[in-house]
């Protein structure tokens, strides 16, 4: 039977519980009696961070870091908190140690991705998502992060393929779905536009939109002449019931 008053267990409770001033204040504790208890100061970083005090959160990091400088849960804290406070080249900084130790950590690929957007280093960006994609191809973050960086830099048509990308990957992403729908209208795209927002993707809207313009009917037309057939409601003697 474990031990409920063991460190580690209460602080798994507090935890689970999101009772993180509880956990702050347990933890203050242990390190009053032992200020180099790694298990104080890792989870210490850990409640300062919810607590969204991240000056303290990067310190209580440091002190963990000063003893080991590639101990991975205190550099993921420490990025964290970092990109909260803006600190985009401390994040490169971490992601890099990080790296250093598994180049094909995705997670810190993609962190070193985004803060160099934040540094309007959008090739350098572009360049640690792509590395991410090698390792995974169906990594959604970083396809979402692609579709992301082509907007910022109003390259639409690209930042549509990539949401795409992303979509087929996981169709549940609504955020997706409104990017895509907001790029196709902000292009002037209409029928585009009106299509993504029904969560179509890239090869189902050109396959509507040209069989739209074989029947001569809209495509809002031709979308439910596809949702009848699919159905199996539409009637075998009319070529196409919505002819104008």
């Amino acid at each position: 039977m474990s031990d409920v008053l063991e460190p580690s267990n209460v602080i798994n409770r507090l935890y689970n519980a999101k009772r993180f001033e509880e956990l702050y204040h347990y933890c203050q504790a242990l390190l009053s009696k032992d200020p180099t208890d790694i298990l104080a100061l890792q989870n210490i970083s850990l409640a300062c961070l919810n607590l969204e005090e991240f000056t303290k959160t990067i310190q209580y990091c440091d002190e963990v870091l000063k003893r080991d400088h590639t101990d991975a849960y205190a550099l993921h804290n420490k990025i964290y908190a970092l990109e909260n406070l803006h600190r985009y080249d401390d994040v490169l900084e971490c992601c890099n140690t990080l790296l250093d130790m598994d180049n094909t950590d995705t997670w810190a690929l993609n962190s070193a991705g985004l803060a160099s957007a934040e540094l309007d280093e959008y090739k350098d960006a572009i360049q640690y998502f792509e590395r991410a994609l090698k390792q995974d191809p169906r990594n959604v973050t970083a396809l979402l992060n692609m579709a992301l960086i082509f907007r910022r830099q109003s390259k639409l048509q690209e930042s549509i393929h990539w949401y795409d990308e992303a979509l087929l990957v996981n169709p549940s992403l609504s955020e997706a779905v409104t990017a895509r729908t907001d790029a196709y209208k902000s292009l002037g795209l209409d029928d585009e536009s009106f299509l993504a927002a029904q969560g179509l993707l890239d090869d189902d809207i050109s396959r509507i939109i040209s069989d739209a313009k074989h029947n001569g009917c809209t495509v809002f037309h031709q979308l439910c002449l596809d949702d009848m057939n699919r159905l199996g409601k539409r009637n075998p003697h009319d070529k196409n019931p919505f002819r104008v």
